[in-house]
């Protein structure tokens, strides 16, 4: 792919064995288990990776153990299994949040700015250890493990029916559109509704123009509706004043695996 970063590089796993000193053979090994024969794994390609499980445990208590081991001792610490004394039991803090924490690290090589392996002065190739990054309540898996999880995601958000999260309405929280149903403006009441249904007003934008700058049209309104104000009358026309005029964009992500995917990596960012 292009880019400005390093580009990856094949490397053979394995070489042809050199020729090594006499000194290093011996004699009478079978023949798969020879250095002459069998294929040297090119350093190159090895990495190493390791993590480290923490249980939160403070106290005199090593952390994994719940058993302490104690012995008869003298004065100077030293073992007197016969007038020696033993020393006070360990104690443990008790901790409000007790779950293993969970860190790994990681050792790979180093390739320079156009994906070649960095050597030393000797010809030796180097490597670079990777930061500790802490992973608690969570799994580390292998790639193909990733991918084959992300493509039975993909597929379940196809099939699955058009909700939320992978329909996206685009509507803007707690507002009202023009073309919404009038019952949308908070404030018109059921019986308001019908009343309005009578007069063929659906909308939020016929709500407004049925009822700008006709005093009198308003005024029959709140009459004819019971429970309704003049107070709540112009409060929801105010409201559908400031109705927007441009629909909200429905964005489908099941339409496409990279919109999925996209979706996926950014929650599970967040």
């Amino acid at each position: 792919m292009p880019g400005d970063g390093p580009t990856a590089r094949g490397i053979p796993m394995f070489r042809i064995p050199i020729v090594l000193p006499a000194s290093w053979t011996v004699h009478g090994v079978p023949r798969h288990l020879s250095s002459l024969v069998v294929p040297q794994i090119d350093i190159a390609c090895t990495q190493y990776w390791d993590e480290s499980h923490k249980k939160q445990r403070i106290g005199m208590i090593k952390n994994g153990t719940n058993i302490e081991y104690r012995f008869p001792r003298d004065e100077d610490g030293k073992l007197d299994l016969i007038n020696g004394r033993l020393s006070a039991r360990g104690t443990e803090l008790k901790m409000k949040y007790e779950k293993e924490a969970r860190f790994s690290t990681g050792m790979c090589l180093r390739l320079d700015t156009d994906g070649k392996v960095v050597k030393d002065v000797h010809g030796r190739p180097l490597g670079d250890r990777l930061p500790i990054f802490e992973y608690t309540e969570q799994k580390i898996v292998s790639n193909s493990d990733f991918m084959s999880m992300l493509r039975l995601v993909v597929r379940e958000a196809k099939l699955s029916k058009p909700k939320k999260p992978w329909l996206d309405d685009g509507r803007v929280d707690n507002a009202v559109y023009k073309g919404d149903p009038v019952g949308s403006v908070k404030g018109v009441t059921e019986l308001s509704i019908a009343w309005l249904q009578e007069h063929k007003v659906d909308t939020v934008e016929e709500y407004f123009r049925f009822f700008y700058m006709k005093v009198g049209r308003r005024k029959n309104f709140v009459k004819a509706v019971k429970g309704m104000s003049m107070m709540k009358q112009l409060n929801a026309e105010a409201v559908a004043e400031q109705a927007i005029d441009v629909p909200p964009v429905v964005v489908d992500h099941r339409k496409s695996g990279v919109s999925v995917f996209c979706f996926l990596t950014m929650s599970t960012r967040l």
